[in-house]
């Protein structure tokens, strides 16, 4: 089901380039990852897992919080009313009025899938339940879940042609 995703997805985006500027970025983590661990989940910990598709994904929404982060770290000396000053920043990632000209979109996490059982242990359950101070006497807690390791990630991008240049011009400093 994943490969067959991931071709719909090329075709997909060929067929989209007469009309908007494509970008495929190639990223290979670091790691392993986790996204979605804060969501209710019947495990306790959750995997955020494509509801289509079945596999896991980093929403195209958390892509566009990271990259935007990145800019208000890089260019807006962390401030973040920097991004509202900027009008680059503004047409690419929009505002409450308006859109952005970059579309971002979900990231599969398919390439050499492996998914890897972790535990956290939390040791003071009562303190961070906020019933207790912290001491020496509560017992560990373990919590089971798992971890996504994969050998690389294909991240897309596109902007509408009319909307090109200003988009452009950022995605090759993100990318450099």
């Amino acid at each position: 089901m994943a490969k067959q995703a991931l071709l719909h997805r090329e075709r997909s985006f060929v067929s989209f380039a007469h009309i908007a500027s494509v970008r495929k970025l190639k990223a290979t983590p670091v790691g392993k990852m986790v996204h979605g661990l804060g969501a209710g989940h019947v495990r306790e910990t959750s995997l955020t897992i494509h509801p289509t598709y079945g596999i896991p994904y980093i929403p195209a929404s958390s892509l566009k919080g990271v990259v935007r982060q990145w800019w208000i770290e890089a260019y807006g000396e962390g401030k973040e009313a920097a991004i509202e000053q900027s009008n680059e920043a503004t047409a690419i990632f929009g505002t409450q009025q308006r859109r952005g000209c970059v579309q971002f979109y979900d990231v599969y996490l398919v390439n050499g899938l492996q998914l890897v059982p972790e535990v956290m242990t939390v040791h003071m359950k009562k303190y961070y339940e906020t019933k207790g101070m912290p001491t020496d006497d509560q017992s560990p807690t373990p919590v089971s879940f798992f971890t996504v390791k994969v050998t690389d990630v294909d991240i897309y991008l596109s902007c509408l042609h009319r909307e090109h240049q200003q988009a452009e011009k950022l995605l090759k400093k993100a990318t450099e």
